[in-house]
């Protein structure tokens, strides 16, 4: 028999929807493996190191079923809502959220009109 067969529970057929191809963010698996939330305020490229560290660490010595059904408990937890959804979507002037690509064109709109103002000024 095949390691992916359907009657193996670590297989990707038991779970009955693809999951080839899909990854998780750092943040996502520390709230679902280690019940923290890393990112809940400012970017700390320290702490997700020693996060990520933790979660290598924690799974080191795992055989492939034990890590096949961690992800799956990954797949079947709630999808973690990314930094855009929960703070502000603008960082340093730049949008991170495609939610806020449709002002974009009102947004070259105004820089026109200021800049048609600024030229005839001089």
């Amino acid at each position: 028999a095949s390691p992916s067969s359907a009657s193996d529970v670590s297989s990707d057929e038991y779970l009955g929807f693809a999951t080839r191809y899909r990854h998780f963010s750092l943040r996502h698996v520390c709230l679902n493996l280690l019940s923290e939330d890393i990112q809940s305020g400012v970017h700390n490229p320290i702490s997700d190191a020693s996060y990520s560290l933790k979660l290598f660490h924690k799974y080191r010595n795992a055989g492939v079923t034990q890590l096949r059904i961690v992800r799956d408990g990954l797949h079947r937890a709630p999808p973690t809502p990314s930094f855009s959804q929960e703070f502000t979507p603008v960082i340093d002037g730049v949008c991170v959220s495609a939610a806020g690509y449709k002002h974009k064109r009102a947004a070259r709109k105004i820089w026109r009109w200021y800049a048609g103002k600024k030229a005839t000024r001089c």
